[in-house]
C-alpha cells in the first residue's frame, strides 16, 4: 500500500481540551490523561477514518512551515504507532508502513 493513499485510522472519542500549547485527552475508561504536543494534536485531528496520510502530511507542512524536501512520513507513522500503543485509536486500527 502506498503511504500517500493510506487512510488514517479513526481516533477513539475522548474528551479533550487545550492545555498550554498542548492538548489534554482523558480516557474515561481508565482515568488516564494523555498530553499531545502541537504536532501530535494535528495528527490527532487527522485521525477521522477519512483523511489520507498525504493530506495529513500537507497539513503538518502548512501548520509548522516544514519544507517539502524534509521527509516527515516516518514521523507521522511513529506518532500513529504511539497513539496505537496508548490505546487512543479504535481497536481495528492497523498502522501502515511508510515505505
Amino acid at each position: 500500500m502506498e503511504f500517500t493513499n493510506f487512510v488514517l485510522p479513526r481516533q477513539r472519542v475522548l474528551p479533550g481540551r487545550p492545555a498550554g500549547g498542548d492538548t489534554l485527552l482523558r480516557d474515561p475508561d481508565t482515568g488516564t490523561v494523555h498530553f499531545l504536543s502541537p504536532t501530535a494534536t494535528v495528527v490527532w485531528e487527522c485521525c477521522d477514518g477519512k483523511t489520507l496520510a498525504s493530506e495529513c502530511l500537507a497539513r503538518l507542512r502548512t501548520t509548522f512551515a516544514v519544507p517539502e524536501e524534509t521527509d516527515i512520513a516516518a514521523d507521522l507513522t511513529e506518532t500513529l504507532e504511539d497513539f496505537r500503543r496508548r490505546g487512543l485509536l479504535e481497536e481495528t486500527a492497523k498502522i501502515s508502513d511508510a515505505g
